[in-house]
């Protein structure tokens, strides 16, 4: 009886193990994998073993319609189990049972013909449930992940598809004597689901190229409104800094008068008046006169955090070869170094020993653009899969997307580190 039972033992765990694994393949990614392996092997090791009794008693019209039920329960079981969308898993679920459907007509009516027709069986449903999982992998599990809202409008199509199979298979009497009787409306069939689901993959792919387009779109344009706010942003930082200067070339051409009334103070031995008024002066900041670099554009948005850096006891070292004329928009450089400096000076503020609250600042731009700069970090910063600094405050991460852009653009490279507490940023243009 062992030996009677192997071949259909085989062909239920091979057949088993491939739809299951059909299943897996078509999976989303950002489902939860372990728990669907183990979820899906205690399903088909169940199926296994109940199949064995209808095995002995060689009733195989009622083992199909025993599997047939299973999937619906299982179908219904899964969606709690591994939190899977409804429309979505029901539409995998139904389309891998109608590939085994389409799979078992072709072997078994194939199988006939061939020598040792319970083994060659086998072999053919391993072989034709792998060319389904090879051809999915290669032409339709990238529309599978990307589309995963555009399903349900297939639904139908599919439950449709199922029913006829069903009618076949499940509800007209003997199984085998089914196939035998009606291998050429079955084959027809088989024919016509194939097209079917062709251009279900069609449309779907087309939807796709759509989608991405629609997104690329949208994400343009909100790359540009973000570059034109931070451009806007800078114009008026600039024109601030510009007022800053003909304020300090006023206060500088009336300089001559604050030295008649500091003399005058003197002749008049009013010494602790004219020591008032140098303290005052001496704490004025005038970014104005602060040099860094050839480029003004620059110069200016360097001048104005070095302000902001000293004023929080933050010492701001830069070695800077920043020339007037430059291969990149100077505008958009300028929002690049606000934004870096920016985020150094917020890191370095939070550094409690104040010997530790340096900033490194160094430019060059021959041969190519490099610039870096290094700050002290109160603690790690955590990054996403590409390298960037990530954060969950709302209102936060702006300034570091606006520096992808630019780097983009320019088809550069950004690169961010942190070592031993200092954080380090580098950008190569």
């Amino acid at each position: 009886m062992t030996q009677t039972l192997f071949p259909d033992i085989l062909r239920s765990l091979v057949t088993n193990t491939m739809f299951m694994t059909l299943l897996l393949v078509m999976m989303p990614s950002n489902y939860n994998k372990r728990k669907s392996v183990i979820f899906f092997i205690l399903v088909a090791l169940f199926q296994i073993a109940a199949s064995i009794y209808f095995y002995r008693v060689r009733d195989y019209t009622n083992l199909a319609r025993y599997i047939f039920l299973l999937v619906v329960i299982v179908s219904l079981i899964s969606i709690p189990v591994l939190k899977v969308r409804f429309t979505r898993w029901l539409f995998n679920l139904i389309t891998v049972t109608n590939v085994e459907f389409i799979i078992v007509v072709l072997s078994y009516t194939l199988s006939r013909r061939m020598p040792y027709p319970p083994y060659a069986h086998t072999l053919l449903r391993f072989l034709l449930f792998l060319l389904v999982i090879v051809m999915y992998r290669r032409y339709a599990s990238y529309i599978n992940e990307k589309l995963q809202d555009q399903w349900g409008v297939f639904f139908i199509t599919s439950v449709a598809v199922l029913v006829n199979f069903a009618n076949y298979l499940l509800l007209d009497g003997d199984i085998e004597t089914m196939m035998k009787a009606n291998i050429v409306p079955l084959m027809l069939l088989i024919i016509l689901v194939i097209i079917i689901y062709i251009g279900i993959f069609i449309t779907l792919k087309t939807l796709s190229s759509e989608y991405e387009l629609r997104v690329r779109d949208l994400s343009g344009r909100a790359n540009e409104e973000l570059m034109q706010s931070q451009m806007n942003y800078m114009r008026n930082m600039l024109r601030i800094i510009d007022e800053g200067l003909k304020k300090s070339r006023i206060e500088s051409h009336d300089r001559r008068h604050f030295d008649n009334t500091l003399m005058k103070l003197l002749e008049d031995n009013r010494t602790e008046k004219a020591m008032t008024l140098l303290k005052e002066k001496g704490r004025r900041v005038e970014t104005g006169k602060r040099y860094f670099c050839s480029n003004a554009t620059v110069n200016a948005a360097i001048a104005y955090y070095a302000a902001l850096a000293h004023k929080q006891d933050i010492v701001l070292k830069a070695r800077l070869d920043i020339p007037e004329n430059l291969p990149v928009k100077e505008l958009e450089l300028a929002i690049v170094v606000a934004n870096l400096l920016e985020n150094a000076i917020q890191a370095s503020a939070q550094i409690a020993d104040m010997e530790k609250r340096i900033i490194n600042f160094i430019f060059v731009s021959q041969p190519q653009i490099v610039f870096e700069i290094e700050n002290p970090c109160p603690e790690e910063v955590p990054l996403d899969a590409e390298g960037y600094p990530t954060t969950e405050e709302e209102g936060h991460g702006l300034g570091t997307r606006s520096v992808v852009i630019f780097v983009d653009k320019y088809q550069g490279q950004l690169l961010y580190s942190q070592k031993n507490g200092i954080f380090q940023v580098r950008v190569v243009i």
